[in-house]
C-alpha cells in the first residue's frame, strides 16, 4: 500500500465513480488522492480548487485533452476527467514508487536521478 495521509474531515469521500481511500499529496494546484476505481484498481484523482471561471475550465479540459494524447510508454494514463461540485479533476492509473521530494532531500537531486538511471545488478 502506498504512504499516504488519512481524509480530512472536509475532503469528499468519492469523486464520480471513485471511492477516496487517502491523500498522496497537496500543492498549488490542489490535492492528488488515492482512489479505488469502479474495476476495484488503483487510481490516483487530482482534485483542483472549485471555479466556475469558464477560461479556468477551459484551461483545463484543453491540459486534460493533451495529457490523453501522450503515449502511454511515457506517463500514466489519463482514465477520466470532469467537474466534481465545481471541483475540475482528473482521473491517472496509479504508478507506485519512490516519492521525490523524500529522494531529493535526503541525498541530492543528482543522486536520486542516479540511482534512477542505474541499471538493475544482474
Amino acid at each position: 500500500m502506498p504512504e499516504m495521509l488519512a481524509l480530512r474531515d472536509t475532503d469528499p469521500r468519492e469523486v464520480g465513480v471513485y471511492r477516496l481511500l487517502g491523500r498522496l499529496g497537496e500543492g498549488g494546484q490542489g490535492v492528488v488522492f488515492l482512489a479505488e476505481g469502479p474495476t476495484g484498481g488503483p487510481a490516483a484523482v487530482k482534485l483542483l480548487p472549485p471555479t466556475t471561471d469558464p477560461q479556468v475550465r477551459s484551461r483545463f479540459l484543453k491540459e486534460v485533452a493533451a495529457a490523453q494524447r501522450v503515449a502511454r510508454f511515457c506517463t500514466a494514463q489519463v482514465l477520466d476527467a470532469g467537474i466534481f461540485e465545481r471541483r475540475p479533476f482528473i482521473v491517472s492509473e496509479y504508478v507506485s514508487g519512490h516519492r521525490w521530494s523524500r529522494s531529493s532531500s535526503s541525498s541530492g537531486l543528482a543522486a536520486a536521478l542516479h540511482s534512477s538511471a542505474s541499471p538493475s545488478p544482474r
